[in-house]
């Protein structure tokens, strides 16, 4: 959004609307057709990153990090909507109400989830604060922005994200415990390596379901983003 900013600013000094407004999408659909997979991809794999960092005993952790990442998917949006849109344009008070709103509700639900759920409660008003913020943008400039409009073209990477999930997550349900057991027997390393190997091997399976989801599904921006390296690498 920072990079974007100077660039959208100046845009907007000559009117040059309707660039703005494609440039806007593009660079919406881009964000979420890198971001919506690894989203989900963290999802998936998150409960063998916790031995990584805490250790066995903060294995709780893992669902924690299972729930969280939904929140990258609002950031993202918001990201377009708040940085790229509403200020350049000028409208700081519209961006500031929705972060207001945002910041409230937060506060308002980790009072009443905390006490219900514990860590889960906050993570759970983390991800609803920053849908609100999204949403109240989205209310701001939908005259101009269909942001709407933009997600309902990227079903398919959403689709293919949302299957490589279901997959991994089943596929890590069933055969976490026995490849486990089989690497630690097999092979003589500390356990740490034993869980990069096997969130390797997830997310191996992940490239695996989700390249040729995305490609079976015709997704357009397969095509753009080919074209995009074909012409940098013949630049370089």
């Amino acid at each position: 959004g920072i990079v974007m900013l100077p660039h959208i600013s100046n845009l907007r000094k000559t009117n040059n609307e309707d660039r703005i407004i494609q440039l806007l999408e593009k660079i919406l659909s881009i964000m979420i057709y890198f971001g919506t997979p690894i989203m989900f991809g963290v999802m998936a794999v998150s409960r063998i990153f916790v031995p990584w960092f805490l250790g066995e005993e903060f294995s709780y952790v893992g669902l924690l990090l299972t729930v969280l990442p939904l929140k990258m998917l609002p950031i993202i949006i918001s990201n377009v909507t708040g940085i790229q849109y509403l200020i350049p344009y000028g409208k700081n008070k519209e961006f500031i109400k929705s972060s207001l709103f945002g910041a409230i509700t937060s506060i308002v639900l980790n009072i009443i989830t905390i006490n219900v759920l514990g860590s889960l409660g906050a993570v759970i008003s983390i991800i609803i604060s920053e849908f609100v913020v999204t949403i109240t943008q989205m209310f701001y400039i939908r005259k101009n922005f269909n942001v709407i409009s933009v997600l309902s073209r990227m079903w398919r990477v959403f689709t293919a994200s949302f299957i490589m999930f279901i997959v991994v997550y089943i596929a890590y349900n069933l055969t976490s415990n026995s490849l486990n057991g089989f690497l630690t027997a097999n092979l003589p390393i500390d356990r740490i390596y034993i869980d990069i190997l096997m969130t390797f091997i997830y997310v191996t399976l992940g490239l695996i379901v989700y390249i040729p989801s995305i490609i079976l599904l015709k997704e357009p921006m397969n095509r753009f983003i080919l074209n995009k390296r074909r012409v940098a690498k013949n630049d370089f």
